[in-house]
């Protein structure tokens, strides 16, 4: 299922967030798929607002693991983002049917992503 989508950098410092999601259910896969279209449509407003250069969504369904990687343009974007009431909803649903997330923020120069 990867799903990339970009703009192109205006030159502005940004951060790149990266999330493994290992969803513990396999009766949740399909809803999490669903929600996970929900979620790319809002990561589409974002690129179209300016907020996120880039994203990446990716699926493992054989070992049931989601992942994303998105270069946001400031700290400010991503966390307006993140405090959404679709992002909190779907994360406080999926909550204690995941198994161990991990997350990762890399400094990047948008120019140097892409």
């Amino acid at each position: 299922m990867p799903t990339l989508r970009h703009t192109d950098p205006d030159g502005r410092d940004g951060f790149t967030f990266r999330s493994r999601l290992p969803l513990g259910s396999r009766a949740a896969t399909v809803p999490f798929l669903i929600d996970t279209l929900r979620i790319k449509r809002s990561l589409d407003a974002a690129v179209d607002r300016g907020d996120l250069y880039r994203y990446e969504l990716g699926a493992d369904l054989v070992h049931n693991v989601f992942t994303t990687d998105s270069t946001w343009v400031d700290e400010a974007a991503f966390g307006s983002w993140v405090g959404t009431a679709l992002h909190r909803r779907i994360m406080s649903k999926y909550g204690d049917r995941l198994g161990t997330p991990t997350f990762e923020r890399i400094p990047a120069r948008p120019a140097n992503v892409g």
